[in-house]
């Protein structure tokens, strides 16, 4: 059977078989509402503050493979935005500390 022309009112019960012919020009990172571009941009920038810049972009470094963790692998998915309040009171945002841990 072929697709219909307009969407229907009730939804289908399972997905389509057929994917989308105009997919979005910008995916986004659901959790955090910002691209996934933006999110490992702003954790490489952040982290610029806590490792140094060449070895945090540098593919094979241990700081490179941590950033790479984070961003791709970490089952969390931690947002830019989410910080963490640690002893002292001092407020750190929480990806830097999954980073210093990968």
């Amino acid at each position: 059977s072929q697709p219909s022309d307009v969407p229907s009112a009730i939804p289908s019960p399972v997905p389509s078989s057929m994917p989308s012919s105009f997919p979005s020009p910008a995916p986004s990172f659901e959790k955090c509402g910002i691209s996934a571009e933006d999110r490992r941009n702003n954790f490489t920038i952040s982290l610029q503050s806590v490792s140094d810049p060449i070895e945090l972009v540098t593919p094979g470094t241990p700081q490179n493979q941590a950033l790479e963790w984070l961003i791709e692998d970490d089952k969390l998915c931690v947002c830019p935005d989410e910080f963490l309040t640690c002893q002292l009171n001092v407020t750190v945002p929480r990806f830097v500390q999954r980073y210093v841990m990968a």
